[in-house]
């Protein structure tokens, strides 16, 4: 199968949450990747936003996230690679992106023409994709922080 992404001037989502699944989850939940931590940064968005989130993982290990449906604005998205061009185009041409510690968030941030953002420990776990990206992504301890530049980009 070929990878077909394309950059679309008009942004398909507000925000665009990428959570890593898959072959890592166990490594992530065990890190404190958690469904609890994925809410929280969620709830805090919708403290201050009132927009469209729609969060993407892979089809495997996500049922712990499931919940993550039934919060305000949030529209959890789930598929393996039949569903990957969509969703990378998605998230690509979204006005925000949450990035996770994952390789395909790195290349979705260098094509995005919104704002990406890392948790710092994201881009902590895997040090060895994001080292120096802090040039390109907004690196950050607490999302509330962010919430007057996103609010920006929206």
């Amino acid at each position: 199968d070929t990878l077909l992404f394309y950059v679309n001037w008009s942004f398909v989502n507000d925000i665009s949450i990428h959570i890593r699944c898959g072959d890592l989850n166990d490594r992530l939940i065990k890190d404190g990747f958690t469904y609890t931590y994925h809410k929280n940064i969620i709830d805090i968005l919708n403290e201050n936003l009132n927009v469209k989130i729609s969060v993407y993982c892979e089809d495997i290990n996500y049922e712990h996230l499931l919940e993550l449906n039934n919060l305000k604005n949030t529209t959890l998205y789930f598929g393996g690679i039949d569903k990957f061009s969509e969703h990378f185009n998605e998230i690509v041409n979204s006005k925000i992106i949450i990035m996770s510690p994952s390789s395909m968030d790195l290349l979705s941030g260098y094509i995005c023409n919104g704002l990406c953002l890392i948790d710092r420990k994201s881009y902590k776990w895997r040090p060895n994709i994001f080292n120096y990206s802090e040039n390109v992504f907004l690196v950050f301890d607490n999302i509330q922080d962010e919430i007057e530049t996103i609010k920006k980009h929206l």
